[in-house]
């Protein structure tokens, strides 16, 4: 798999959000910043569920992405699910004028909607979702540089945000 359009890219996040659900209460359990209120998981599942819901399948990658920009700000709860969608942002601006996606523009999308997170914040803190997905973008540069593959990239990316 050498390229993915918008359909790829709506089901990629499909597949995340029900990954989310399955482990929000882990992730309610170890949200301790800025206080350990405990619903960095329940605020990120919203949001991926309002993603979900906000946007239509289409092959176009620009405009799948565009409408899951503009429903992760809708649908955005909590510091997680405002800072997610500040990355989903960069992610739609990056690849905003094509239809499909090699794993090369990938990365830099990735890469694009970290910058786009942690510039929305006046603050950024690492040890946040910032962090992880900082993690993930930087493995996923390593990585395209020795697959354009995208299951490889994926699969082999993994492991660094965890």
């Amino acid at each position: 798999m050498d390229r993915i359009d918008g359909e790829n890219l709506y089901y990629a996040f499909f597949y995340g959000k029900k990954e989310v659900f399955k482990k929000r209460e882990h992730l309610n359990k170890i949200n301790v910043f800025p206080v350990p209120d405990g619903d960095t998981g329940t605020n990120l599942a919203h949001t991926m569920q309002s993603i979900i819901d906000g946007t239509s399948i289409e092959s176009s990658i620009a405009n799948v992405s565009k409408g899951m920009a503009e429903a992760a700000l809708i649908g955005s709860r909590g510091n997680s699910g405002i800072i997610f969608a500040q990355f989903v942002q960069g992610l739609s601006d990056a690849v905003k004028d094509k239809s499909t996606i090699t794993p090369v523009d990938f990365t830099h999308a990735m890469k694009r909607g970290v910058d786009f997170a942690y510039k929305a914040l006046s603050k950024p803190v690492e040890g946040t979702i910032l962090s992880v997905m900082k993690a993930w973008a930087n493995a996923l540069h390593v990585l395209h540089q020795k697959t354009n593959n995208f299951v490889d990239l994926i699969g082999n990316s993994i492991e660094a945000a965890r």
